[in-house]
């Protein structure tokens, strides 16, 4: 072989090798890590972590109104500080005023009759002393004319007037008895009345209450932070 031909395909084996060895080099170096260097000295170390997350309040008040009504007024907002015993919302409330305003007159009207059955009582109780007085009275004498007839001392038709008369007492002294039990039972009458019906008004007194929703006293005072616009509403409360 000529050596210029040796020379071409050793000069040639050399670019080869030469392209080998600058790829591998090239491709060796792409998973280098670079490295930050500095002078050692004294320093604080921080770090910045991104995440998601939501942001609750440390207390959570539910509040749901104890009776069935339309929102009428609804005084706080999300956002709004609230307070312990704070009036929060109202519902419609003209159906439960009615019920309250029919029952206050009928407690009324229930004392009014229980004023008259104790004057009843009272006129039957009198009655009843003036009847036992006439009975006695008669009773008395009815007694002696028995025995001034039985001597012949008066008239048979004054002895019967005598009789009569007791007879009429004895009468009189029944109806005055049950005249003060008539009235004793409607006086009692009276009195059940009025406690059945303050009964019912206090009955429709809290329905007309439980229509607006106060912040319960057990909870300190916060900020509101979550509304439905439901019936049933939700307080958030951050203490």
């Amino acid at each position: 072989m000529k050596p210029w031909k040796k020379i071409a395909i050793s000069g040639g084996v050399v670019v080869l090798l030469a392209i080998i060895v600058g790829i591998t080099v090239h491709q060796s170096g792409k998973n280098v890590v670079t490295v930050q260097t500095g002078k050692v000295q004294r320093q604080d170390l921080s770090a910045v972590v991104s995440a998601s997350g939501e942001i609750k309040p440390k207390t959570y008040v539910n509040i749901g109104a104890n009776a069935y009504g339309k929102i009428t007024h609804l005084y706080v907002k999300e956002g709004d500080h609230v307070k312990k015993g704070q009036l929060l919302a109202q519902l419609e409330n003209v159906q439960s005023t009615a019920d309250v305003s029919a029952n206050q007159a009928s407690v009324q009207a229930a004392e009014t009759d229980a004023i008259a059955a104790a004057a009843a009582l009272k006129t039957s109780d009198a009655d009843l002393l003036r009847a036992r007085a006439d009975y006695d009275r008669n009773k008395l004498d009815w007694d002696r004319a028995q025995s001034l007839f039985k001597d012949g001392l008066i008239a048979k038709s004054d002895f019967d007037s005598r009789r009569n008369s007791w007879a009429t007492a004895d009468a009189g002294l029944v109806q005055a008895q049950a005249r003060v039990a008539q009235a004793k039972a409607q006086k009692d009458s009276a009195d059940q009345h009025i406690s059945q019906n303050q009964a019912t008004l206090i009955r429709f007194a809290d329905v007309l209450k439980k229509t607006t929703t106060e912040l319960s006293p057990t909870y300190r005072s916060g900020k509101a932070s979550q509304w439905s616009s439901a019936f049933k509403m939700r307080l958030a409360v951050r203490c």
